[in-house]
């Protein structure tokens, strides 16, 4: 019994360590979390976003700018919270939300942070890139940390077919599903399942560069590869095997 008592006492110290082990590996990487972003496809941010633009970075509006009252090129002033960064835009093609850019050709984008752990990208003056981002209701063109930001010229010709017009064309009829090796079954016809469990391999994102969800001769959706994708997904697989050697 005295033994037994022990043992007790040993197995609810032991769970105490464990639990105050996890608490604290939870508070340390609190931070890190709150600025990870589920993986997302070039098509879910097309078609979750309310504009998507290709446009050349010519400026950045700083603090000090805003509190003279001062604004560059043609735009109106706006307030700034601390933890975003806005950035004028020269608009060079507009490949979603027409309505909401209207005629304008220079625009400020908001580059807003989760929180205040979180890093924002860094833009190049004179570099051109694609935009993809919420309008909102006091007329600012808002990019969040998890939406699209990416250079124009690291696009591949599918992506760059997707924004052009491809990508629009299914965001009504198909619809990406993310899943995890092991479960990835089509859970409608209308779906394409993607296996994110393969990201990481070699950085190696095949079906974001390489492939779209679309509509199919037989009516269901599924995934129209590129001629990039074969190779892209053999050196996953190698990576991926070199990994767990």
């Amino acid at each position: 019994m005295e033994l037994m008592r022990d043992l007790s006492r040993l197995m609810a110290r032991s769970l105490m360590f464990l639990w105050f082990l996890v608490f604290a590996l939870c508070d340390d990487v609190k931070g890190t979390a709150q600025c990870m972003c589920m993986p997302e496809h070039p098509q879910q941010q097309f078609c979750r976003s309310s504009f998507v633009v290709r446009g050349r970075i010519i400026g950045k509006v700083a603090h000090s700018d805003r509190d003279n009252g001062r604004t560059t090129m043609d735009v109106a002033p706006v307030d700034i919270d601390e933890g975003t960064t806005a950035y004028v835009v020269k608009v060079e093609r507009i490949y979603k939300g027409e309505g909401v850019m209207g005629l304008q050709r220079h625009v400020e984008v908001m580059m807003m942070r989760r929180d205040k752990e979180c890093a924002l990208k860094r833009l190049r003056k004179g570099h051109v890139y694609i935009f993809t981002g919420n309008h909102d209701e006091t007329g600012l063109y808002n990019i969040g940390t998890c939406d699209w930001v990416i250079e124009y010229s690291d696009l591949t010709k599918m992506q760059k077919q997707g924004v052009r017009y491809l990508y629009r064309q299914y965001c009504n009829t198909c619809e990406i599903n993310l899943c995890f090796s092991g479960s990835c079954k089509q859970r409608s016809p209308t779906s394409c399942m993607w296996d994110v469990a393969r990201i990481g391999y070699g950085d190696n994102h095949c079906e974001a560069k390489h492939s779209r969800c679309i509509r199919l001769g037989n009516g269901n959706c599924g995934w129209f590869n590129s001629f990039g994708f074969k190779g892209c997904y053999r050196n996953r697989a190698l990576s991926q095997h070199n990994r767990v050697k």
